[in-house]
């Protein structure tokens, strides 16, 4: 039951010899519970967009916000296909896709009618993963949706390895423009709940995720966050900004690739 008001969205996650996570977005949604129609911009560049992510970029675990139904039923072909709960009316989700891996629920994770968390459990070489795709809504009750999500994973996944990526609408740079320290607050809290957060860590910087044309500043929304005992095994972790990107989302990829053996 997706329902923000900016644009598409993307996480992934592939696993061979080498690994790699990305986090994205696939296409922009409306719906929510009110079930509203998909910005025209976007919605005409989505068959574009989603085949950028699935056949391009081809990876084992995508992690998607705000994809639409239809697309993600016809991904059942060749993904096992996690969705949140959805009403008949709404058109789009967060959803995870898996492909060539085994895989089965994660535990049950409970933020709020504005935020979605889906937990899948992926069985990697290296041991099982849960992975999970988030997208919070910026709204007025954003920053207590944040604290509940953290609160839910220390909750759910005591000592289990995860992946969560997504569209979390927070960036350190918010604070730095409104002020304030709610938004370095959940990310102290993602690392006090054990979660190693991919891009800050190796670049020691927020790169620029979000370019829809409410954005002002240079945001990065979107984030992979890792289990410490998985932390390790980050080779890479890279904001994908490319002409194509900006053409058909006003989200861009991260590409998170991880160090996992062959099976």
């Amino acid at each position: 039951m997706d329902s923000k008001e900016d644009g598409h969205g993307w996480p992934a996650w592939r696993c061979s010899g080498k690994g790699s996570a990305l986090a994205r977005r696939v296409a922009r949604g409306g719906g929510g519970r009110s079930g509203l129609p998909w910005p025209t911009r976007y919605r005409k560049l989505h068959d574009e967009a989603w085949s950028y992510l699935l056949d391009e970029l081809r990876p084992d675990v995508a992690l998607v916000q705000e994809a639409l139904v239809t697309k993600l039923e016809a991904a059942r072909r060749d993904h096992a296909v996690t969705i949140c709960g959805l009403e008949p009316s709404v058109l789009a989700g967060t959803a995870v896709l898996v492909r060539g891996l085994e895989s089965g629920a994660g535990p049950a994770l409970d933020i709020s009618p504005h935020t979605y968390a889906v937990p899948v459990e992926v069985q990697t070489a290296a041991g099982p993963l849960v992975v999970v795709s988030v997208h919070v809504y910026p709204g007025e009750k954003q920053h207590a949706d944040l604290a509940r999500l953290v609160a839910e994973l220390a909750r759910a996944l005591p000592g289990r390895p995860a992946l969560v990526g997504g569209d979390f609408n927070s960036a350190r740079h918010f604070d730095t423009v409104y002020g304030g320290k709610k938004h370095a607050t959940f990310f102290d809290s993602m690392g006090t709940a054990g979660f190693h957060q991919a891009h800050w860590a190796l670049h020691g910087r927020e790169v620029q995720s979000f370019w829809g044309k409410q954005a002002k500043e240079k945001y990065q929304d979107d984030h992979f966050f890792l289990s410490q005992r998985w932390a390790p095994r980050v080779r890479t972790c890279e904001v994908v900004d490319n002409d194509l990107v900006r053409r058909v989302s006003d989200h861009g990829p991260v590409v998170l690739e991880l160090d996992v053996p062959s099976a």
